[in-house]
């Protein structure tokens, strides 16, 4: 009988698997696809922005349609419509550099400075010679 092929149910924990930096799936980044622009980006856009106590503003990015199902007449008085397309495809560009500036300084992170943990990258301990020279070296260093 013809065996399938193994399915884990998390592929990246296997052995050997690259670990990759949550990146996100929004389409829109100005409001992450809930159709509500996202608190922080709106604060920038609206003087003295209280989320808890504001209007929410809904997002009119040209390439995003996940704010329709907040027009109409029973939510329009909890909408805040004045964000045009032009500030929604700013924010939204705003945001994506920000998730750029995000990812590169998570991936500066990951890198690792092996001499700081204490692991040596020679093949071979060092001979005597080496060790005075060396020496020699660390005392011209300290002398200076």
């Amino acid at each position: 009988m013809d065996k399938l092929p193994r399915e884990p149910m998390r592929p990246q924990n296997e052995p050997f698997a690259d670990k990759e930096i949550w990146q996100p799936h929004w389409k829109c980044f100005c409001c992450h696809d809930t159709g509500i622009v996202n608190h922080y980006l709106a604060a920038m856009v609206i003087d003295k922005y209280d989320f808890s106590r504001d209007k929410l503003p809904r997002c009119h990015n040209p390439h995003c349609e996940a704010g329709r199902h907040y027009d109409g007449p029973h939510l329009a008085a909890s909408v805040d419509y004045r964000l045009t397309p032009n500030i929604c495809a700013n924010l939204d560009s705003l945001e994506r550099q920000n998730w750029q500036n995000y990812i590169l300084q998570k991936l500066q992170n990951l890198k690792i400075d092996l001499s700081s943990i204490g692991i040596s990258l020679r093949q071979h301990q060092r001979t005597a010679t080496e060790n005075v020279q060396v020496q020699q070296k660390h005392e011209e260093i300290r002398s200076r």
